[in-house]
Formats: C-alpha cells, structure tokens, sequence
C-alpha cells in the first residue's frame, strides 16, 4: 500500500513539474492496455507488448507443457 502511495505521488509531483516547465516527460510507472499493445511506462521509458504476440507465445508454451503432462499421468 506504502509503495502505491509513493508510486502515484511521484507520478502526481512528475505531472506538476511537465506543467511548469512545459516539458511531456512519461510519468514513473503506468500501464495501458489497447486492443493491440499493452504499454507499460516505468521510470519514464515506455514498453509496448503486442497482446497478438503474447497470445500466441502462451498458447505454444501451454500445450507444450499439456503434452509434457501427458507423459507423466
């Protein structure tokens, strides 16, 4: 809870200082899910995941592991 506070402070106080100096720095840490992207901002860089990419990179590793499972039961 203690580092949620700190987290949205810090994004509160980075959100001031854009306004004063008339800067667009990315804010400490956020999350934004799209239909395409997850966008992941943390200590002001930003991270996009392709949720098409994601999707599939879990599907090959869950059947991969049903077949392993299978082996053993």
């Amino acid at each position: 809870m203690l580092l949620l506070l700190v987290v949205l402070g810090l994004n509160q106080s980075n959100e001031g200082v854009n306004q004063l100096s008339m800067e667009n720095r990315l804010p400490v840490l956020s999350v934004k899910l799209d239909d395409q992207k997850i966008r992941t901002v943390y200590m002001g860089e930003a991270y996009d995941i392709n949720t098409a990419e994601l999707y599939n990179s879990l599907k090959e590793k869950t059947t991969s592991i049903g077949r392993q499972m299978k082996k053993y039961f």
